[in-house]
């Protein structure tokens, strides 16, 4: 059995955007630490919690900063990317 990890940035109050982005990638650092086989990463947008908007570029981050975790986008809004660049 394989065991993942859904890793939201959500902005909580008195927070700023690049507090809640570094703890999204820190959460991702910590799974791959316990030894959680994926993440998965949602983009949000129009919404006051969410401040990211783009799940593939938070997991090409994720990619370079980890080395055995999978990485995956959960949601991504289609109308918002390229169909070649988000496939």
């Amino acid at each position: 059995m394989q065991v993942g990890a859904f890793v939201l940035g959500a902005q909580f109050p008195g927070q700023q955007q690049g507090e809640a982005l570094d703890r999204a990638v820190g959460v991702a650092e910590t799974a791959e630490r316990a030894g959680l086989d994926h993440v998965w990463l949602a983009e949000h947008h129009f919404v006051s919690y969410g401040v990211c908007p783009s799940a593939v570029t938070l997991a090409a981050l994720l990619l370079g900063r980890t080395r055995r975790i999978g990485v995956g986008t959960a949601v991504s809004v289609l109308p918002n990317a390229h169909p070649v660049a988000l496939g």
